[in-house]
């Protein structure tokens, strides 16, 4: 081979080379999309909560609330709500000649499983089947719950609607100065917050070596989502300094009448397709929290404004300041022990880690009050 046909090689490989290494760079630019894993969408997969279209928010599908906590296998299903495993179709599944459905309203006080243990206790004494699908979800006022009721609720062929209320409007709707009926003076469509210092992937030349930082890259990103999460907001910067000035919440009038307004709607859409509605008010504990003692006192007075408004006088109401103890006595320990004899529960710990949440005990209690105001008023059956 003579000096000219070697250089004559040597540029004919030296073209190739850069021709290939071209061809990877364009498939690179115009693949990279495809090619490299994203950190927001790996870290939306992890989040609990994900942006809506009509309530700002909603649980994120495919999560599995309170894992290995409780006795139930639950799942948020496609609509964002809680059912157990079997039931993630239920909205799609007919409803059998002996089943009755109960669909709960509320936040995160809903969101804490006792929908299932009511349904578990009706399903022993009951000769019917009760499936129980669980709306409540976290920062919920009683706005998001009616656009639920009415975008996704009657999916389900509920028998029986029942909303726990009306905490979150005071906590919420009541700390902003200025007031909106739709509650946008509060409530705003949920964003996620940017992450810093996340993994960057930027093209290197020769092109091959971009290739192979690819895998590099998507293993840090994997690395990246499985420590880190994303955070999100659904309201607006608030500062809460006033409510502990002032000893009130703002504007109580408004809230109290929206508040009302939205529990009368939800009974006259419930009462239109034949679905009994039940109210329970809101269960609240003494507290050394100021401000939850503020807060949680302003929540009794709006409960008192739904007991004496003319328009709700037909609801039944269960109203759980009286009904349920702020601490255990001796029958309701007993009568833990006699209805759920396999679940260890403490009996001595405090009922409420806050002033409203309830520990395993409490919401085991929280449930049979429940049940039992369902079947002393006749609704623990399938006849409407």
């Amino acid at each position: 081979m003579t000096k000219k046909n070697i250089v004559f090689y040597f540029i004919m490989l030296s073209i190739t080379i850069l021709l290939v290494d071209g061809i990877i760079g364009v498939f690179i630019y115009f693949g990279k999309d495809r090619l490299l894993k994203t950190v927001n969408e790996g870290l939306k997969e992890k989040m609990e909560i994900v942006e809506h279209p009509y309530k700002s928010y909603s649980l994120n599908s495919g999560i599995k609330p309170y894992a290995n906590q409780y006795r139930f296998n639950m799942v948020v299903d496609s609509y964002g709500h809680t059912v157990l495993q079997q039931d993630a179709r239920i909205f799609d599944q007919p409803k059998a000649k002996d089943e009755l459905r109960i669909l709960t309203l509320g936040g995160s006080t809903t969101y804490q499983p006792w929908a299932f243990i009511v349904a578990e206790l009706l399903n022993k004494q009951q000769n019917i089947t009760v499936r129980a699908i669980n709306g409540g979800t976290g920062g919920y006022t009683s706005m998001e719950n009616l656009i639920d009721l009415t975008t996704s609720g009657f999916a389900y062929q509920p028998d029986i609607v029942i909303a726990y209320l009306p905490i979150n409007d005071i906590y919420w709707a009541g700390l902003y100065p200025e007031f909106k009926r739709d509650y946008t003076h509060m409530r705003i469509p949920f964003k996620t917050k940017e992450l810093s210092e996340k993994p960057e992937y930027r093209m290197e030349y020769p092109f091959v070596k971009s290739l192979l930082k690819i895998y590099t890259y998507n293993h840090q990103v994997d690395e990246y989502i499985a420590n880190n999460s994303l955070n999100g907001s659904a309201v607006r910067d608030f500062n809460s300094t006033f409510i502990l000035e002032t000893k009130k919440i703002a504007n109580y009038d408004k809230v109290s009448a929206t508040v009302r307004d939205n529990i009368y709607m939800m009974k006259e859409l419930c009462k239109s397709k034949g679905i009994r509605f039940v109210l329970v008010t809101q269960k609240v504990f003494p507290t050394d929290n100021e401000y939850y003692t503020i807060m949680d006192g302003a929540t009794m007075q709006i409960i008192n404004d739904i007991i004496k408004d003319p328009l709700l006088k037909d609801i039944k109401i269960l109203e759980m300041q009286k009904s349920m103890p702020d601490t255990l006595s001796k029958i309701d320990k007993e009568r833990l022990q006699k209805e759920f004899p396999t679940v260890k529960l403490d009996v001595s710990e405090k009922m409420s880690y806050d002033s409203m949440h309830f520990n395993d005990a409490a919401l085991h209690l929280f449930a049979l009050h429940i049940k039992d105001f369902l079947v002393t008023n006749g609704y623990a059956t399938q006849n409407r």
